[in-house]
């Protein structure tokens, strides 16, 4: 997704295996007759009950073992089914073991269904047992007439360290300055409330700066940097409010790539990271629903087939706070009034249609809500260092997104997909005397990725992006030109500035990228991105390079180098309040990296990385804003995880970096606000039993840079309003940040259903790290402002 950035710079607030023993004495091999299957089966599907003690049907009795039996037939046909325990999933190629005079078996087909025939006997013992799986009970079958004995559902219950353990395939198969987690293993991640993208931030080369924001800085570059996908859908933002609550239902995560940098020709144009999301398929055996509540928000899941090969899913998600606290109230001891609590809301749907084996369509539809409204009081204290802020604030951001995805095999080794797809995306905001800003950004685009293998050597990615986007503006707000290289944003002496325009862009993209094994260990990745936009007419052809050596066992080193662009922030190049004349961002990513791939479910990676920006915008007294800024990134990253197995998994990463800026006009070089020399990240989960599940996640960081203020002076024309004096930019920092998480799950597992609740221990040793510093009206006193305080927070899903 590329889009204009209008208002980013002026957003204010913002199973253990146990078989039988009767399998392991016996030699005899399965009897499974297809055509008493065929005869019994439909019969079964429609009279099998659920959950009962003793099932009586068609003349059959089944009761525990040890239980003499009433009567007996001669040719009698037994059949059945299994499910999983908890899902209700039919298990295919589950063991039915069957003992009378003698022990005979059978498989379970593709319906979890089962049929013996077998002479007539008194009584037979029947259990059923599968790889991962807890064998079932035993049960005694009891004949009482010659006529077809159906049996009730048997359940497997999947054993205790080897549930949820999932192989996914790798989506691509580049191995530079990329990492790959499943949602599952981001879910269970300590103090993120099951979201899988508040874990993002326990990754090697990112940054949060504070604890209500997940929204991650990657390797030295801003939040704002980076660029979201899911399901190869460009998504215009992947959290809520910037960073509290991701925008996805956890449950609908299948896996996560993180680009941190020197990223393929088939993504841009960013100066910072890629997160790569990929969204399951819905089920397609039976309809499903998933609840899930906690302290802060409720969603549902809802999915199943609709007709052969159909299925869907339709996930939606509300937060409640603003339902259960009163209409208005405090925000705070600076007399601030609430008159909408923060409130936001999300949705995903997928219709999947599978017209044949090789070809595969999906109608995907997304979208999010936050709003907020509070109110200040001109003689509150928080309106008497910023009075422009006195009176109504309030903002409202929302994204509809709908697209069609075409996914088709062309051959056995090629490949091509195809999305179309539009958004409708809104901002409103009105910040007391400051002003307000409405903007309607509708985008329809295309994307187009054909995977060729050329040769037996050369796999060829060919693909197009193409984007048009609509902008309506209506602006009326003071702009007091702030960027990353200023202090402080001072709205009181700023110039009021409107503007009522519609802006349209088009944005075109070309890439190519050949995968060249030149020899069984050495890979070599090659790539040009070329592109093009109709608002500053420029044009990049952009190489990107990578290498993969596998010099010994999984043992891999790696090398990676690029170009990239980014359009400025929208509001930068707008006639009135920017500069039209204004180039793209520019970096140069590079990476060299050493790592081991999977050897007994471990596996550790190193990588250092220099990234040089240019062209960074700076503001400028004459013409608004220019390009006179730089900077550069620079750091070491290490990763060491250990996947689920039986008990434990987890990881940890540790990141030295610096990350720096450059005002070439000043000759003034500052560490930039997401500046974290050192940043260290414990993660583990162990399995205490089947149902008992602990975690801990551990974080460190260096303290965050932040300007200082030496002095104050008093502001033109009031005798008791004071502006603050500041000292050098991002001179001083924050002290260091550390905090421990700690969660327990507890598993419960019915037939039919099964219900997950948490407990959440949110900062255990209630450390008092340091958000930011507020002062008093005249800046002589300042007070530390702390982030989250110890938090206890509960979570319960059930999924039917």
């Amino acid at each position: 997704m590329i889009k204009l950035r209008l208002l980013a710079g002026f957003l204010l607030l913002l199973p253990i295996f146990t078989m039988a023993s009767e399998v392991n004495q016996s030699g005899e091999t399965g009897i499974n007759q297809q055509e008493a299957a065929e005869k019994v089966q439909p019969e079964v599907a429609e009279k099998i009950q659920p959950e009962e003690t003793e099932n009586e049907q068609a003349g059959m009795i089944i009761k525990d073992q040890g239980e003499k039996s009433k009567q007996v037939q001669p040719d009698i046909t037994i059949s059945g089914v299994v499910w999983e325990k908890g899902t209700r999933r039919p298990l295919e190629n589950v063991q039915v073991a069957l003992k009378g005079k003698k022990i005979i078996f059978t498989t379970t087909d593709v319906k979890g269904r089962f049929v013996f025939t077998v002479a007539k006997e008194n009584f037979f013992t029947l259990n059923a047992f599968s790889l991962g799986y807890l064998k079932s009970r035993d049960f005694t079958v009891m004949p009482a007439d010659n006529k077809p004995i159906k049996l009730k559902r048997i359940y497997l219950e999947s054993a205790a360290m080897l549930s949820d353990v999932l192989v996914y395939a790798d989506r691509n198969p580049d191995k530079v300055a990329k990492i790959s987690v499943t949602g599952k293993e981001l879910e269970a991640v300590a103090g993120t409330g099951g979201d899988p993208l508040r874990g993002l931030q326990t990754l090697p080369g990112i940054t949060v700066t504070n604890d209500g924001s997940a929204s991650p800085a990657i390797r030295g570059s801003s939040p704002g940097d980076n660029q979201y996908y899911a399901d190869f859908i460009p998504v215009d933002y992947l959290f809520h409010f910037g960073g509290a609550v991701s925008v996805f239902n956890a449950d609908l995560i299948e896996d996560l790539n993180l680009y941190a940098s020197a990223y393929g020709a088939e993504y841009g144009d960013v100066l910072g990271g890629v997160i790569d999301v990929k969204l399951r398929d819905p089920r397609n055996d039976r309809l499903g629903v998933k609840i899930n509540t906690n302290l802060f928000l409720s969603d549902i899941l809802i999915e199943g087939p609709t007709a052969k090969n159909q299925s869907f899913y339709l996930a939606a998600r509300r937060s409640y706070y603003d339902l259960i606290l009163p209409k208005t109230g405090q925000l705070g001891d600076g007399g601030t009034e609430y008159t909408r609590f923060p409130a936001f809301s999300d949705y995903q749907g997928k219709y999947l249609w599978r017209p044949n084996s090789r070809s595969k369509i999906s109608l995907q539809l997304n979208g999010a809500k936050d709003e907020f409204k509070f109110f200040i009081p001109d003689t509150a204290e928080d309106a008497e260092k910023d009075p422009d802020f006195a009176g109504t604030n309030s903002m409202t951001t929302r994204y509809d997104s709908q697209a069609i995805v075409w996914s088709q095999r062309l051959s056995t080794e090629n490949n091509n997909k195809l999305a179309i797809g539009h958004s409708y995306s809104t901002f409103d905001q009105k910040a007391g005397a400051v002003g307000t800003s409405e903007a309607i950004f509708n985008s329809y685009y295309l994307r187009d990725a054909l995977s060729i293998e050329a040769t037996d050597n050369h796999r060829l990615l060919l693909g197009v992006d193409y984007t048009r986007t609509a902008v309506k503006l209506n602006l009326d707000f003071k702009d007091p030109k702030c960027t990353e290289f200023d202090p402080s944003c001072d709205f009181t002496s700023a110039q009021r500035v409107s503007n009522e325009d519609t802006v349209n862009v088009d944005f075109y993209n070309i890439y190519a990228k050949d995968r060249w094994r030149v020899t069984e260990a050495v890979t070599g990745i090659l790539g040009v991105r070329g592109s093009y936009d109709t608002y500053l007419e420029e044009v990049f052809t952009e190489p990107r390079l990578g290498l993969e050596w596998k010099f010994w066992e999984n043992m891999m080193a790696t090398a990676g180098w690029g170009k990239y662009h980014q359009f400025p922030d929208g509001v930068q190049v707008l006639d009135q309040f920017g500069n039209p004349d204004l180039s793209n961002l520019l970096a140069e990513h590079y990476v060299l990296g050493l790592g081991q791939e999977k050897k007994a479910d471990w596996q550790w990676k190193v990588e250092g990385f220099y990234k040089n920006l240019d062209k960074l915008v700076i503001a400028d007294p004459v013409v608004n804003y220019n390009n006179g800024g730089e900077g550069r990134a620079y750091g070491v990253d290490f990763f060491l995880k250990k996947d689920l197995t039986e008990r434990f998994n987890g990881w940890a990463s540790f990141t030295w970096s610096r990350s720096e800026r450059e005002n070439q006009e000043t000759g003034e070089i500052f560490p930039a606000s997401v500046d974290q020399p050192y940043n260290l990240k414990l993660v583990g989960n162990y399995k205490i039993t089947s149902q008992w599940t602990f975690g801990a996640k551990w974080l460190y960081h260096s303290g965050s840079p932040y300007t200082p203020v030496v002095g104050s002076t008093l502001r033109p024309l009031t005798t008791d309003q004071y502006l603050p004096i500041y000292g050098d930019l991002n001179s001083s920092r924050l002290p260091a940040y550390h905090k421990l998480d700690l969660r327990l799950d507890r598993d419960f597992i019915y037939n039919t259903w099964k219900l997950n609740t948490y407990l959440e221990i949110i900062n255990v040793y209630n450390q008092k790290n340091v958000a930011d510093y507020s002062y008093n009206n005249d800046y002589s006193v300042r007070d530390p402002v702390y982030q989250l305080p110890r938090l206890i927070s509960i979570g319960i899903q059930a999924a039917f």
